[in-house]
Order: structure tokens, then sequence, then C-alpha cells
């Protein structure tokens, strides 16, 4: 065998490659509340969150509801030659009223006129392209949020704040370690 032939070989076997298999996307909105003044700090909790499998060159798509919420998130995603994706996603958060639930079960079963009526939705959004590589974070935005009784109402100060996260997740290595957890001892 020649000596280019070798390299080669060598490269494709020892390269660190990101497989689609084993890759995740997620988002995660971390915060709180409406937590009320003078409670001491609020504690950072998982507002949300949505995830889905991506494999390089293919675009994805996700959206889920819960209750009276609806999350979407879709892209594509592009892997160069250090085994980075170049993610170019689009997130949407999106609060649904009372009135706009009765429409969507009214029309329960026509998945068109659902996707329609789901894109016109009010709610927040963002679209970005970033390069990520297995574990990295990325923090997309967020907001932080005083809300002060008024009137007769005298309602106490409360504050809310949250961050969008994204994560790419390497469900392999996510395995293990859960894994090396479950086998770690316990202490009484």
């Amino acid at each position: 065998m020649n000596k280019p032939c070798l390299l080669a070989l060598f490269v494709i076997l020892f390269s660190p490659t990101v497989s689609g298999d084993d890759l995740k996307l997620r988002v995660v909105t971390l915060g709180y509340e409406d937590a009320e003044a003078g409670s001491g700090d609020p504690k950072e909790t998982i507002l949300r969150q949505i995830e889905t499998k991506i494999i390089p060159g293919k675009k994805f798509s996700v959206s889920c509801w819960s209750s009276a919420e609806r999350i979407e998130l879709r892209g594509s995603s592009i892997q160069d030659k250090e085994s980075k994706l170049k993610v170019s996603l689009y997130y949407k958060y999106s609060k649904v009223t009372a009135e706009v639930m009765e429409a969507i079960r009214l029309v329960e079963g026509d998945a068109a006129s659902l996707d329609r009526i789901s894109q016109l939705l009010p709610g927040s959004s963002t679209q970005t392209t970033i390069t990520l590589k297995p574990g990295d974070s990325f923090e997309l935005g967020g907001f932080t949020r005083v809300t002060e009784g008024v009137g007769k109402s005298k309602a106490p100060k409360t504050f809310s704040a949250n961050r969008m996260v994204v994560t790419l997740v390497d469900s392999d290595s996510e395995r293990h370690k859960n894994v090396k957890q479950r086998d770690e001892p316990k202490t009484r």
C-alpha cells in the first residue's frame, strides 16, 4: 500500500467524526416567572425544553404543545472539516389564548389548517446560525420583566426572567455519563 492511501485510511479511521445517529439539538428555557419581591433570590429552573435528533446535511423540524404553549424548532446543519456543525435554526415560543385553542380544536385532524394557525400565533422567536461541536452550548437570548400592581389592586411587585440555551448533545456520551452516574456508590 502506498503512503498516500495509508495516510488517507489513517485519517478516516482515527479522525473525530460526528454521526447523525448520535446527535441531538436541545433548546432549554431556564429562569423563573412571577417571583414576588422580597422573597429572596429566585431559583432558576427549567421552564420548558425541546430537542430533536439532527443529521448533518439534513433539515430538521419539531414542535410540541404543552397546555396553552407551543414551541417550534426547525433548521438545518452542515458538518465542517473539524467535525463542528454549522447549525441554522429558527426557534419560536407562543402562549396560546383560549380563543385560539378553541379554533385549533375545531380544525383538529386537519394538519394543514393546524399548521397554518400555529404559524400565525404571536410569540417570541429567534433565528440564527451558530457553529457547535458536541457538548457546546450557546445562549440564544432571554428577557427580564418586572410587574407592579396598579390602581386598586396593589398586587405585589413580581419579577420574571429567562434565558434560552441551545446545546449540541452527543447522545452516545450522554448515555455513558448516565451509566457511570448509576454505577457510583450512594452515600448513606
